[in-house]
């Protein structure tokens, strides 16, 4: 099939098959929610750019210089770190990034207006924030309002992302 490299928004048949579903779980039980989609599919060249400029910017911030041999432990923990997070760029196709297959997609929850809400933390922000669970294990510890509205958000997302087969 005819693939247009130029439209960031392919998806698998079956990712959109679910991603409906997902979208109705939600105004079942949310009529004034909606997802809000960030990006799809990828090119390996912009998976491979956004991967290593994520390693490069997290040495930058720890005041690492990513050439130096000598800091190599601590740069392959920031390469674990960032693997959770952006999946390694390779062309191998038994093991292709899921963006660049068109089977991943980033969404956050929005109002009906198409308004993303926050669930504490930025969109691709690389760290413990970014976790799901984060907000649950924080929100045991500090009984924040704000804290337990994020863990709830997170909560739902997950759910009806989990009940459309995700």
């Amino acid at each position: 099939p005819y693939l247009n490299k130029d439209d960031p928004w392919v998806l698998r048949k079956s990712v959109i098959k679910r991603l409906i579903k997902a979208q109705q779980y939600l105004l079942e039980s949310h009529p004034n929610l909606q997802l809000a989609l960030f990006d799809a599919w990828r090119p390996i060249s912009v998976q491979k750019f956004m991967f290593d400029y994520t390693i490069q910017e997290a040495c930058k911030s720890r005041g690492i210089d990513i050439n130096d041999i000598s800091e190599m432990v601590t740069i392959s923990e920031i390469f674990k770190e960032v693997s959770h997070f952006w999946a390694k760029p390779t062309s191998n196709p038994s093991t292709p990034p899921p963006h660049c297959t068109g089977a991943a997609i980033d969404l956050t929850l929005a109002d009906i207006k198409g308004n993303p809400l926050d669930l504490g933390g930025e969109i691709d922000f690389i760290g413990p924030k970014s976790r799901p669970d984060f907000y649950e294990n924080h929100f045991l510890k500090s009984h924040c309002s704000k804290h337990k509205l994020f863990n709830n958000r997170r909560s739902l997302l997950f759910s009806v992302m989990e009940q459309a087969g995700f």
